[in-house]
């Protein structure tokens, strides 16, 4: 079953926002970790969805994709890492803005 990033917000937003409010996490700093974790499913196999696209429109494999997109996908495992280690980073255009 394949699901882009759009219908798995839909199934996993409800259930995970009343855990967020239990935990006291902020709302924008979930979905910017949200956000960036879908964005990592969406390249890594089993489900690649972006890869699959990428190799059919470029007539070339999934494998010679997939080694092209390797330093994307260690540079949004960094991001994850931070967003999700160091929550000011996701916050801190909020709190300028006066949004937070």
């Amino acid at each position: 079953m394949l699901l882009d990033a759009i219908s798995i917000y839909y199934v996993f937003v409800p259930i995970f926002l009343p855990l967020m409010k239990q935990f006291g996490w902020d709302p924008i700093w979930f979905g910017v970790m949200m956000t960036v974790n879908l964005a990592v499913g969406t390249i890594t196999p089993p489900v690649a969805v972006n890869l699959y696209v990428a190799s059919r429109i470029a007539n070339t494999s999934m494998e010679e994709i997939s080694r092209w997109v390797l330093p994307f996908f260690l540079a949004l495992l960094v991001a994850l890492a931070l967003v999700t280690y160091i929550p000011a980073l996701s916050l801190w255009l909020p709190d300028v803005l006066g949004i937070r």
